[in-house]
């Protein structure tokens, strides 16, 4: 017989009287513990730790696998705690590592699409890019069985976010050695952000990428277009047009008909695959996350003035910041102070309506959705 238990303090009500086998939900669930436990994989390593005759150290003991062969000794408990609230701002600065450890990286995506079209006998693969967009937003989308929260492992700027999923080498042109030899770029944004467009789109051929399109308009050119042995990245405006606004009328709405706009054309797009009659996949992530100010109560630690991000600055422009309040990141052998949960360096402005940067949940929890197309088209 098994025990359900929904709650950290439940849980850690057994393992101060007990070893225990149990069933994670999710093992970023064992973050949340008011100390790090013993982990076993098998009950059998855990039973010779425990009847080692040398003193062992007092602490919660925890096997994620089930024995029949101990299920006499040991209490079974299926934990369906949900690690993915706001709750993970209590844990993420102090044991960022250990979260770090039992996540999915944003630097990781890219391998797993290669892993997934080396697997399967795929045509299509395209991966979508949405500039801002939290776990948290698309978490309840049922239409999306396939789905996980990522971290991203910096700070949360769009720059860094979009790099750690493109990679390097880039996407594309690891995949061209897969055999997508087509490659096609679609981006709502213009050469205005040269630097950022070349690194996100290099080894995609200029005449390839179309800039300034809406995601309707690449819907559109995708139904007219043979995507055998293709590979195609669209990077699409999200929530962080928003953040920055002159004007903050309606936000709410706003951000509400942009999700769903986003989840309508996801199910367009494998609508548009499936027509093909081809084996396809398709990919949604996002850069970062975003904080709101209507949703959040921040807390003005520095004295900074101007127009800095609020979030996060350069190691050696920490002033009078509490290095208790965040967190050192290193990138490109530069090193930044990143602020967690709800900290600011300032005060935001009036057009500020949203922040990114620093970490927290709501930041640094991006989505990964997969959808399948015509999966097993060829066994038919």
């Amino acid at each position: 017989m098994s025990k359900e238990i929904s709650t950290i303090e439940q849980l850690e009500s057994w393992l101060r009287r007990t070893p225990v086998i149990l069933n994670l939900s999710d093992s970023l669930t064992l973050a949340f513990l008011s100390e790090k436990p013993k982990v076993f994989d098998r009950c059998i390593d855990m039973v010779s730790w425990l009847e080692c005759p040398e003193p062992i150290e007092e602490k919660m003991v925890i096997c994620l696998s089930r024995d029949v062969r101990y299920a006499h000794r040991f209490p079974y408990l299926n934990c369906v705690h949900n690690p993915y609230t706001s709750e993970l701002d209590k844990v993420l600065l102090e044991k960022f590592h250990q979260v770090q450890q039992q996540m999915t990286s944003q630097k990781e995506i890219g391998n797993i699409i290669l892993k997934d079209c080396r697997r399967n006998e795929i045509e299509t693969v395209v991966l979508i890019l949405i500039d801002g967009l939290s776990y948290t937003d698309i978490k309840d989308w049922t239409d999306f069985s396939n789905k996980r929260a990522c971290l991203v492992p910096g700070i949360t700027t769009t720059s860094e976010g979009f790099t750690n999923v493109i990679g390097n080498p880039p996407l594309a042109g690891r995949l061209f050695g897969l055999g997508f030899r087509n490659r096609l770029g679609y981006t709502y944004w213009t050469r205005e952000r040269n630097e950022l467009t070349d690194r996100l789109f290099w080894t995609i051929h200029a005449n390839s990428i179309v800039e300034g399109n809406t995601m309707s308009e690449t819907l559109k050119d995708l139904q007219n277009l043979d995507l055998k042995h293709t590979y195609i990245q669209i990077v699409r405006v999200g929530l962080d047009q928003y953040a920055h606004s002159e004007r903050g009328d309606d936000l709410k709405d706003k951000r509400k008909t942009t999700l769903q706009n986003i989840r309508r054309e996801l199910l367009e797009l494998a609508e548009i695959l499936k027509s093909k009659g081809q084996p396809a996949l398709i990919y949604l992530t996002s850069d970062h996350g975003l904080l709101w100010r209507d949703r959040t109560q921040f807390k003005i630690i520095g004295s900074t003035t101007g127009r800095p991000n609020p979030r996060y600055c350069k190691l050696d422009e920490i002033d009078s910041l509490d290095r208790d309040k965040g967190k050192i990141v290193e990138i490109d052998n530069q090193q930044y102070f990143q602020l967690g949960s709800n900290y600011l360096r300032r005060k935001l402005h009036s057009n500020e309506f949203g922040v990114h940067g620093g970490l927290s949940y709501a930041e640094s929890v991006i989505p990964l959705i997969k959808i399948e197309v015509n999966k097993n088209v060829d066994d038919r």
